[in-house]
């Protein structure tokens, strides 16, 4: 009876230890598509990483701060500005999330600030932005 167990504990362990490896497995090639070059492939990524909600606050942060440029890079200003002030709420520490934030926020002042000059060069009757 006492091998029985001691083989059925040992079993045990090695299925639990696959499980463990598979987890973190999938957490590194989820973040790895997180990282993508690609901004389409790289918010497919983070949101699989974000949606489940299971990750770790430092995961979570480094997800919504790698979304945050992809949708930097795609010109979807508002949506990058959200994920990094996710990202800064998550992990305060993370300097380079506080630095793209301020960036991100001049370059779409500077796309609003060119939008609305040019509204007025189509129409000199709208007032000076």
């Amino acid at each position: 009876m006492r091998r029985w167990w001691t083989r059925r504990r040992a079993g045990l362990i090695a299925v639990a230890s696959l499980l463990l490896i598979s987890a973190a497995y999938l957490l590194l090639f989820r973040l790895q598509r997180c990282g993508a070059p690609d901004p389409d492939l790289s918010i497919r990524g983070c949101t699989a990483v974000i949606e489940p909600g299971r990750e770790t606050q430092g995961n979570l942060a480094r997800a919504f701060f790698y979304r945050g440029i992809a949708y930097f890079r795609k010109g979807q200003y508002e949506y990058a500005i959200q994920d990094l002030d996710e990202a800064i709420r998550l992990d305060p520490n993370l300097t380079q999330a506080v630095y793209d934030r301020v960036t991100f926020v001049r370059a779409a002042l500077a796309r609003q600030t060119r939008a609305a000059a040019k509204a007025t060069q189509m129409n000199p009757y709208l007032p000076p932005p």
